[in-house]
Parts: C-alpha cells; structure tokens; sequence
C-alpha cells in the first residue's frame, strides 16, 4: 500500500552546507534522526551527526574521529548501542545509551543490526539473518522476507511490544513479529529510492526515508504517514432507488494520492440541497475506504437532494 507523504523533500545540511550519510547505518533516536556520517561533511568530520526533522545536523559522538559501525537497536530493552568501526570506545556524553557491554559484536555482518532478547538480526536482499548473542557462530537464515530490499534492510521498533519495522533501499517496508518469528499487517511502500536509510518512529507514527539526490550531490529527506492519508472523496453514490419515506444506503469512498483506499477515517454527511434526513452523520471508512450512512427523503420532498462527505482527520 502506498503510503502518503507529509512532508518533503528535505536536504540534509551540516554547518549550513549539504552532507550525505555515506556509511548508511543511521536509526530513529527520540524525535530526532541519528545519523552514521561518513566523511562527506563540510569539515571532513568522521563522527556521528544528528539531525532533526528539519534536517539540520549538529555535532554528536566521538570526538576522535572514527566512523561508527552501526547504530544498533536492542529491541528488548529499548536503548540503542554506538560501534565504532576501529575503536572500542563509546562517548558517555552521547545521547545514545551505550547497551553493547558484554555483547561481542559480529565484525563480518554488513549492514545495520538489530538485537532481541537471544539473537542478533540482520536484513540483506530476500532474507533476515540471525546470530545467537554471546556466540562465535555463522549467520543463520531466520525467514525469508517477503519482498527483496535491493541489499540492506533498516531494522526499527514497530508498533506492538515484540515488533519491529523492516524496511530497504528498494522503497518497501512491513512488520515482524520477532517472538512468532512472523510478519503481520500491510506492505509499505514508499515510491523511491531509499538508498541512505529508511526507518519508523514508534513515537511520532511515521516513517523516515532517505534518498540520494544528484547536482550537487546531497541526501533528501521524506516524512511519511504510516497510513494512506486521504486526498479525495467520491461523490455520494445511492445504493438503489431513492424514494420519498424509504431509506437508502449512501456510500462514499475515501482515497490517497495514488488511488489507495484510506482505512478507519471519519467521515461527515450532511445535505447541502433538497430536503431529507442522514443517520449517522458521521461514519467510518471500511477496509475498501468506504464510509455508508443512509438517507430518507422528507414526504413532502421535491426536486433534487445533494448529499456531501468530507473526511476528518
């Protein structure tokens, strides 16, 4: 299902000049994005960033000058852990919680990381791959993805307590149940390119996609509903015959910018012409997008009745 976007595209800049995540291994952090830079900074600054939603970086990390690894999220008890990619070290000042002691982390892995209760989770192309923690062991296939992501796989809380969010650089993303070890609900899709990261807030309720742009070289941000946000109503159909003190069912049907049906929306009826009665005045868009309510002409009614029906959000 397509989702609606709700704001960009946002250049990314640092010190007021464009920048490009070139390890892409960034994640959500609060309300803000944490970014794993590389060296394409203004400065040639090979630290982590983080940027806000309106995508200014600022300075945050390690002040040495390594690149970080991974951002990783540990999924069960909510903190997110800093690798460096030459270093052990960590920055106690950063805003990030340092989860990892303890934790041997798996130097052959490409891409971003996840870690649930007994295992470390990891997406390329078709499949989510795993490592029991605290082991030397290989990678082991634990699922088959449903879509292929064209190479990594940004791992992110999902909506529920043991969920998460998987999305890739092909512009899909979906749900994992990483308990029943199964995926739930609808498919993502996104449209683009997401070739620098694509992740969900649990907080905010949105997604994050980042896309390479090209003259000059810059990463552009987008803002996503986790939902189909209506940008249309269909007129008013009746359901059969109207007729002078018989009810009929009035149906209308909500969309999103690409045709998408837009599920559990409010919507209001009301008569702007002719005489007649609606009950309810307000319903809610059904898993097609449609919303019904019915209509009774007046007895003394004449001429023609216009029915409206505008969403709510």
């Amino acid at each position: 299902m397509a989702l609606s976007l709700l704001a960009g595209p946002i250049t990314l800049t640092y010190k007021g000049q464009p920048v490009v995540p070139v390890s892409s291994k960034a994640t959500m952090w609060a309300d803000e994005v944490g970014f794993v830079f590389g060296a394409n900074t203004v400065d040639g600054y090979l630290g982590g960033l983080v940027a806000g939603l309106d995508g200014v970086a600022r300075h945050r990390g390690s002040s040495h000058g390594d690149v970080f690894a991974a951002i990783v999220h540990n999924l069960s008890d909510k903190t997110l852990a800093l690798w460096l990619s030459n270093a052990t070290e960590y920055d106690s000042a950063d805003p990030f919680v340092f989860a990892g002691q303890g934790v041997s982390y798996p130097v052959d892995w490409q891409g971003p990381f996840a870690i649930v209760k007994d295992r470390w989770l990891s997406c390329l192309n078709q499949t989510l791959y795993f490592i029991p923690l605290h082991t030397a062991a290989a990678a082991v296939s634990e699922v088959a993805l449903p879509v292929h992501l064209n190479q990594y796989g940004w791992i992110t809380p999902g909506r529920f307590r043991n969920s998460m969010m998987i999305a890739g650089q092909s512009g899909v993303g979906f749900e994992y149940d990483w308990v029943e070890k199964s995926f739930f609900g609808f498919t993502r899709q996104f449209g683009i390119t997401c070739s620098d990261g694509v992740f969900y807030s649990k907080r905010l309720g949105v997604w994050l996609t980042f896309s390479r742009a090209t003259g000059p070289t810059r990463t552009e941000m987008r803002i996503w509903a986790d939902e189909v946000v209506p940008v249309n109503a269909s007129d008013p159909v009746a359901g059969g015959n109207v007729e002078k003190g018989r009810p009929v069912t009035m149906q209308s049907t909500l969309t999103g910018a690409h045709g998408d049906p837009c599920i559990g929306f409010p919507v209001n009826w009301s008569i702007v012409a002719g005489q007649g009665f609606i009950n309810p005045t307000q319903s809610v868009s059904n898993e097609n997008g449609t919303a019904e309510t019915t209509l009774i002409l007046g007895a003394q009614a004449s001429g023609n009745i216009q029915i409206q029906a505008d969403w709510v959000f």
